[in-house]
C-alpha cells in the first residue's frame, strides 16, 4: 500500500508532452474553425454578388423591352426604333424617345447613385459592368416574324464572374 501511494504521489500534475498534445489539438480545431467560417462568409458574399448581378441583367432585359413598348405607344412606324443589332446600355431613367447609347470602353460600368443603379458616374463605383447585345433570332424564328434577341451581360470581379440572361422580342402587334 506504501508503494502505491508512493506511485501516485510522485505522477501528480500532466507532463510537457501531454501538454504539447492537449495544445496542438486545441489549435487545430480552432484554426479549422476559423477556416470554415471564412469560407461560408466568402461564399456568401459571393451570393449576394451573383444574386444582385442576375437582378440588374433583369433590369436590362425589361428596359430594351420597354423601348419597344414605347415605340409602340408613341406610333412609331418602326417598332425597333433605337433598337439596332448591337451592344447597348441603358439605365433605369432613360428618356424614351431618345437613342440609346451604344458600348465604347468603360461606359458599360455600373455606379449606384439614389438607390438605383445607372451608367451615369455621378455615383458611387460599384464592380458590376453590363453590356445588352441585340441581334437579329437565328431561324426559324426569323422567319415567322421579325425577331430580336436580346443578350444581357452582368459581369464583376477579377476571375470574369458573369450572369447572362437572354430573351426575345417579337413584334406581336
Amino acid at each position: 500500500m506504501k508503494e502505491l501511494l508512493k506511485y501516485t504521489k510522485d505522477k501528480r500534475g500532466i507532463t510537457f508532452v501531454e501538454l504539447m498534445i492537449t495544445i496542438f489539438i486545441v489549435m487545430f480545431g480552432i484554426v479549422g474553425s476559423l477556416g470554415l467560417m471564412q469560407r461560408t462568409i466568402s461564399g456568401g458574399k459571393a451570393s449576394a454578388l451573383r444574386f444582385q448581378a442576375t437582378y440588374l441583367a433583369q433590369e436590362g432585359l425589361e428596359l430594351i423591352r420597354n423601348v419597344r413598348d414605347s415605340n409602340w405607344i408613341t406610333n412609331k412606324s418602326d417598332w425597333l426604333h433605337w433598337l439596332s443589332p448591337s451592344c447597348h446600355i441603358i439605365s433605369y431613367n432613360h428618356v424614351y424617345g431618345q437613342p440609346i447609347a451604344t458600348c465604347s470602353g468603360n461606359n458599360i460600368d455600373l455606379f449606384y447613385h439614389n438607390q438605383f443603379y445607372s451608367h451615369n458616374s455621378s455615383g458611387e463605383a460599384t464592380p458590376f459592368r453590363r453590356e445588352l447585345n441585340l441581334s437579329n433570332c437565328p431561324a426559324p424564328d426569323n422567319l415567322i416574324s421579325k425577331c430580336v434577341e436580346i443578350k444581357a451581360t452582368v459581369s464583376w470581379g477579377d476571375e470574369g464572374e458573369k450572369v447572362e440572361a437572354i430573351q426575345r422580342l417579337y413584334n406581336w402587334r
